[in-house]
């Protein structure tokens, strides 16, 4: 069995009103929906029998879905499957008596790798940030990419499925001829965020910075041509430390954010790069107003399991070993 890893983020919901129907238009960003209202979703069209399939685009890409799914007072928790017709054929074998089989798969079949997700319900930064934290085996495909865009297939499954709770009044107050606003799509968005290892932040705190950049996105979507084919994706401003700085990362970095609070709150990232006691060069993002750090994912916090009574790299049912044991790494 291939070794597993609990591994820790925050997901991140944001939203918009959209409509394209004539006489009711509209793109606007607009407050997403709480993650415990987008749970009960999923719990109500899991217990009817929906299990979130995701299929891939040929007949040899993996699918991924819901195998089992529990929902809590304060989490949500996932046991999700990945079936991948790809993946080769298991083979075991008896040395001592020269014996091997290969256990070919039916037709139809992938070999199969499981998930644990754990999303925590109550928002802990601001009010659409969330604890998750999710464990699989190396080399299943179930990586941070695969579970961020599940994640987002079972929102967007969610708003095709129970397609009245996924709209909002138009923000322009139009309404119909009975004087009832006109409603249009409220799609969500969901970004990962990476916890910073440990070794990640004792890196940076003794490093030294290379190179600050701050970023704002105040003027996103500004046309800057004629015809408006052109337009603004963000602005940065570089900064250059000296290279005296050595040892004092995390002072330099408040000194940046006191400065950004107080003259310049558009920029809402600080990205950097610093080099390491060993000479490594490594990269990190900071947001200005909490100095929270978001670490590239080959540096994200992670802990290995040590499961010895699980002897299969997938699962019929939540096993609440590994749930106890990703909840006690936190």
């Amino acid at each position: 069995m291939a070794k597993r890893t609990v591994y820790f983020y925050d997901i991140i919901l944001s939203a918009k009103g959209q409509s394209r129907a004539k006489g009711n238009t509209a793109d606007f960003s607009t407050h997403p929906k709480s993650l415990r209202d987008i749970a009960s979703h999923i719990s109500h069209l899991y217990l009817a029998g929906d299990n979130f399939l995701h299929k891939g685009y040929t007949a040899n890409s993996p699918s991924n879905y819901i195998q089992d799914f529990r929902l809590e007072k304060d989490r949500a928790i996932f046991l999700i499957n990945r079936s991948d017709p790809s993946a080769p054929d298991s083979v075991s074998s008896d040395p001592t008596t020269k014996s091997r089989i290969v256990h070919k798969k039916p037709n139809d079949h992938g070999g199969e790798y499981s998930a644990h997700i754990i999303l925590f319900l109550d928002a802990y930064i601001g009010k659409n940030q969330y604890l998750c934290i999710f464990e699989s085996a190396y080399g299943s495909g179930l990586n941070a990419t695969t579970i961020h865009s599940y994640i987002g297939h079972i929102i967007r499954h969610c708003k095709k499925q129970l397609a009245d709770n996924y709209k909002i009044p138009n923000i322009n107050r139009a309404v119909d001829k009975n004087g009832d606003p006109l409603m249009v799509h409220h799609i969500h968005d969901v970004t990962f965020r990476g916890h910073p290892s440990d070794q990640f932040v004792k890196d940076l705190e003794n490093g030294q910075l290379s190179s600050v950049e701050l970023v704002s996105y105040s003027g996103v979507g500004a046309t800057w041509d004629e015809r408006g084919f052109v337009k603004e994706r963000k602005r940065t401003v570089t900064l250059e430390p000296s290279a005296d700085l050595i040892g004092d990362t995390m002072s330099a970095l408040r000194g940046i954010r006191n400065t950004i609070t107080k003259q310049h709150q558009e920029y809402k990232q600080i990205r950097l790069k610093f080099v390491t006691e060993s000479g490594d060069t490594k990269d990190a993002t900071m947001l200005s107003d909490t100095g929270i750090l978001e670490a590239p994912e080959a540096y994200v916090k992670k802990h290995s399991l040590n499961m010895g009574l699980i002897k299969t790299n997938s699962f019929d049912e939540i096993q609440e070993l590994i749930i106890k044991k990703m909840v006690s790494y936190i």
